[in-house]
């Protein structure tokens, strides 16, 4: 098990991708807006805030996006991963 804290800047986006484990997924502080799926689409986000979770089954695609500096802490297995549905994506974030 690992727990790993992310400390997101405002208007960051992460990409559709998928995970080789579950993933829990919690909001210390800001809001987090998420989505399953395997295209992009703001629209379809649902907002968490602080203190609230999602939990991501093995290979479910999902992005998210956040309008606000943002915290969340992530949950999982190791060894953990990022597939990005679109491999052209990896380029684009900082990790």
């Amino acid at each position: 098990m690992f727990v790993a804290r992310l400390k997101l800047p405002a208007n960051y986006r992460v990409p559709p991708h998928t995970h080789p484990v579950d993933e829990a997924i919690t909001v210390i502080s800001g809001e987090f807006n998420i989505a399953i799926g395997e295209e992009f689409d703001e629209g379809e986000t649902t907002a968490l805030t602080a203190g609230g979770q999602a939990t991501l089954p093995t290979t479910v695609a999902h992005f998210a996006h956040t309008d606000q500096e943002t915290v969340i802490q992530i949950s999982a297995r190791g060894p953990w991963g990022l597939n990005y549905i679109n491999p052209e994506d990896k380029s684009q974030i900082m990790e």
